[in-house]
């Protein structure tokens, strides 16, 4: 989604796996998360804590409909906030075709 153009590094949010998130981050949100609403709360309080949000799925084995409507809503309020959002890491299996 662009570069930044603050020196604050970027909150990255990590399902648990090979990479995980590092110390200065919010929250990890596979150890945190049982449902979607959950997810869009914490992704919502990173936006308003951050100027970027990146959340890595190189992890995740599943996304189902309402974790994406929980990412689009995220990237709905960060834009609206005007601060950044991406999804990083994407495997092949969650790139569009």
């Amino acid at each position: 989604m662009g570069s930044t153009t603050s020196d604050e590094p970027p909150a990255e949010l990590a399902a648990p796996g090979p990479r995980r998130a590092g110390p200065q981050d919010p929250a990890l949100w596979g150890n945190r998360c049982q449902r979607a609403d959950q997810l869009l709360d914490l992704l919502e309080n990173a936006i308003h804590a951050t100027q970027r949000v990146d959340v890595d799925i190189e992890a995740v084995p599943f996304i189902d409909p309402t974790v994406i409507s929980a990412l689009i809503n995220a990237r709905n309020t960060a834009t609206t906030a005007g601060r950044q959002f991406a999804v990083i890491n994407p495997t092949s299996k969650f790139r569009r075709g």
